[in-house]
C-alpha cells in the first residue's frame, strides 16, 4: 500500500470530539465528579486556553510553510519551526490538552477516563499513518527531523 497520502480513516478532532462527548455523558447517569473545586475548575480553564494558543501556533507554522492541516492530504513541507521544534505532533498535543482541560472544568472522571482509548486509537490510526507518509514523503529529511524531536514531548 502506498503512503502518498496518510489514509487517516478519521479527522482526529471528532475522535477527540467523541472522546468528550462519552465521558460527559456518562457522567450523567454514573456521576464520578473530580475533587478539587476552585483550583480544578481554574486549572481546566487555563489548559483549555493552552491548547487553543497552541492549536493557533500550529495553525501558523502549517499555513506559513505552505503546508496541509488535513490528515487526509499529501504534506508539501515539512515543518520543524514553531511548536513542532519540540514536538512531532503539538496539534494532537493541544487535542489532548483540551480534553483534559474539559474534563478537569467539567470535574469529570469520565473524561479524563477517555484518554486510555483515545490516545492508543490516535496512535494506531493516525500518528503511525502519518509517519509512515512523511518518511516516504521526505525520507531522510524527516528520520533526522525524528532524531530530534519527541513525538509528543
Amino acid at each position: 500500500m502506498s503512503a502518498e497520502t496518510p489514509r487517516v480513516p478519521l479527522p482526529p478532532p471528532i475522535l477527540y470530539a467523541v472522546a468528550i462527548g462519552l465521558g460527559l455523558w456518562l457522567e450523567r447517569p454514573l456521576p464520578w465528579p473530580l475533587p478539587g473545586g476552585a483550583l480544578r475548575f481554574w486549572s481546566g480553564v487555563v489548559l483549555i486556553a493552552l491548547a487553543v494558543a497552541l492549536f493557533g501556533l500550529c495553525l501558523r507554522e502549517l499555513r506559513r510553510h505552505q503546508t496541509t492541516i488535513n490528515p487526509h492530504r499529501a504534506a508539501s513541507n515539512l515543518v520543524e519551526t514553531g511548536p513542532f521544534r519540540f514536538s512531532r505532533n503539538p496539534i494532537y498535543l493541544s487535542l489532548t490538552v483540551l480534553l483534559v482541560g474539559v474534563g478537569l472544568l467539567a470535574s469529570s472522571t469520565w473524561v479524563l477516563l477517555m484518554l486510555l482509548w483515545v490516545l492508543p486509537v490516535m496512535q494506531r490510526l493516525v500518528v503511525a499513518r502519518e509517519e509512515e507518509h512523511l518518511r516516504w514523503r521526505f525520507g531522510q529529511e524527516y528520520a533526522d527531523y525524528c532524531a530530534r524531536v519527541r513525538r509528543w514531548l
